[in-house]
């Protein structure tokens, strides 16, 4: 799960009745996720921790939590994560059962995709990049276990129509396309892909040169941007779903689509990926202003967003 600026500001603005819990399940969603890609502890050892993790998670009798494995490759705030686990696991038992199920579902689907992570990536390098997604079926199951899973238990926990939970998934997995694209260049640095090797070969993106550059990649990123955008109006409706009395959860849940919207504007105007590009903190600011606007005025996102995608076809148009 990627640590962002857009998860922080919607848990910052979540009704109270729930945002204690969603906060620490955060919290035990980073902890697994430092786990499983923080330090440099070998794979089955990461594979151990992680499994003990989830085990005591789902045992309120055993919540006993230590670490007896050097901590000394990770950094100062990892260290502080992981050494907080007792306190977190006690915590997360103080909540009803109810909640506390829905969540173990989606740490369920998390430390799956957290795990095969693991193993498919344990031995990358940066000399021999891994390519480890074969094609579009195993891409999308990993949007799904990594980010399109919380859409579910967004609806779930906060008890939405279920027939809202298609389109939470789908936002949430554009959401991880997003931060696949943005990390692109640092993922390689460290040896690994994510990206489906077999649409990067139908593309005449060659898995053993150089990439993230020329007409080949320029056409590849504008088609993926284009599908994520698609994605993304799934969230629209979503958002606008939200009944408007609900106006926390309903302005919480559009601050990553405006965000992530934004971002892939940014990435469109990029000719080659040569580092990792975010939108800016005055950017975060004027998303946030407007999304107040929005609010108030019980503006819908979707026809706006539609057109938004329309004009961006005429700017960058397929192939």
């Amino acid at each position: 799960m990627q640590h962002s600026r857009s998860f922080y500001l919607s848990l910052q603005s979540l009704p109270s009745k729930k945002r204690d819990f969603v906060g620490l399940c955060y919290l035990v969603a980073r902890l697994a996720d430092t786990l499983s890609d923080s330090g440099r502890w070998s794979s089955s050892l990461r594979v151990k921790y992680l499994d003990l993790w989830e085990d005591r998670l789902r045992k309120s009798s055993s919540t006993d939590w230590e670490i007896n494995e050097s901590l000394g490759t990770f950094t100062e705030n990892e260290i502080e994560l992981l050494l907080a686990g007792q306190g977190i696991l006690e915590n997360f038992f103080k909540f009803e059962t109810a909640d506390r199920d829905i969540a173990l579902d989606l740490f369920s689907t998390l430390f799956k995709g957290m795990r095969w992570f693991i193993d498919n990536f344990k031995d990358a390098n940066v000399s021999e990049p891994c390519f480890a997604v074969a094609d579009r079926q195993v891409f999308d199951w990993y949007c799904y276990s990594h980010a399109g899973c919380v859409g579910r238990f967004w609806v779930q926990i906060f008890g939405l129509p279920v027939d809202r939970e298609n389109l939470a998934i789908e936002y949430g997995k554009a959401l991880e396309r997003i931060n696949i694209l943005r990390d692109l260049v640092d993922d390689r640095e460290q040896g690994r892909v994510l990206l489906p090797r077999s649409e990067l070969q139908a593309y005449g993106l060659r898995t053993d040169k150089p990439w993230l550059e020329g007409d080949a990649w320029s056409k590849y990123q504008s088609d993926y941007i284009r599908e994520t955008r698609k994605m993304l109006i799934y969230g629209t409706q979503f958002c606008d779903s939200i009944p408007f009395n609900n106006f926390k959860l309903r302005f919480s849940s559009m601050i990553p689509l405006k965000i992530g919207w934004q971002s892939l504007d940014l990435f469109e105007a990029e000719k080659e990926k040569t580092q990792t590009t975010k939108i800016s903190r005055r950017e975060v600011g004027n998303i946030l202003r407007e999304s107040i606007v929005d609010l108030a005025l019980n503006r819908r996102l979707n026809r706006r967003y539609i057109r938004r995608m329309e004009r961006n076809e005429n700017l960058y148009p397929h192939g």
